[in-house]
């Protein structure tokens, strides 16, 4: 519904009025993102269900989860609370990689095991980089972003490299090619390098007679 909502809103204006409007027009808070936003904060604090879920369990949460859950909510309540229209950038991708990710989550459930789950986090991590770079435009466009927003951005970006490189670490752990493990010799080689029991080798043999 969210990915549905906001990327129309968000490519509309952007293809009529220009990204400057995104970033910097009260108007387009006003009108529709600014509900949006507030609606996509709500919705992160449901998402501590799989949290909750491994505790119930007797389960420790990885660093990772907890810092990922923990984190989008403070900083997405940053970005609603300065009016802040860069968090477009966040709202649009990452309602598009939940939608992928939970459709995945739904397919494993009922038996499915897709092989392309690495793609699906390599997604995620360009979503942070996408999201980065696309809402850097507010510190270059001349608006009256006000400097508090611009604040709760960059809180937003520090948070969103910490993801990356996680998410990265974590893909290095759990897709990361295996050694090979070292070829041991051929049996028939092994019994041919070794003299058969009860047997001299001949180079101990031609010493004995010297």
């Amino acid at each position: 519904w969210m990915a549905l909502r906001s990327w129309p809103l968000f490519l509309g204006t952007w293809s009529s009025a220009g990204l400057r409007e995104v970033h910097c027009s009260p108007a387009f808070w006003d009108n529709e993102f600014g509900y949006l936003a507030k609606v996509f904060y709500a919705s992160k604090f449901y998402e501590f269900a799989d949290t909750w879920l491994l505790v119930l369990k007797n389960k420790q949460p990885s660093f990772l989860q907890k810092y990922h859950h923990a984190g989008i909510v403070i900083t997405m309540w940053a970005g609603v609370a300065t009016q802040s229209n860069w968090l477009v950038w966040p709202t649009v991708l990452n309602s598009a990689i939940h939608t992928a990710m939970y459709s995945y989550y739904a397919a494993a459930t009922l038996g499915y095991k897709s092989p392309y789950a690495k793609y699906l986090t390599r997604a995620q991590m360009t979503q942070f980089v996408v999201g980065i770079l696309g809402a850097t435009s507010t510190y270059f466009f001349a608006c009256e972003a006000a400097q508090y927003s611009k604040r709760a951005l960059f809180l937003m970006q520090c948070y969103a490299a910490g993801l990356l490189v996680l998410f990265g670490e974590m893909a290095r752990a759990k897709y990361g090619g295996s050694k090979r493990p070292k070829r041991s010799a051929s049996p028939a080689r092994s019994r041919s390098a070794s003299p058969a029991p009860g047997r001299a080798s001949p180079r101990l043999a031609a010493r004995k007679r010297r």
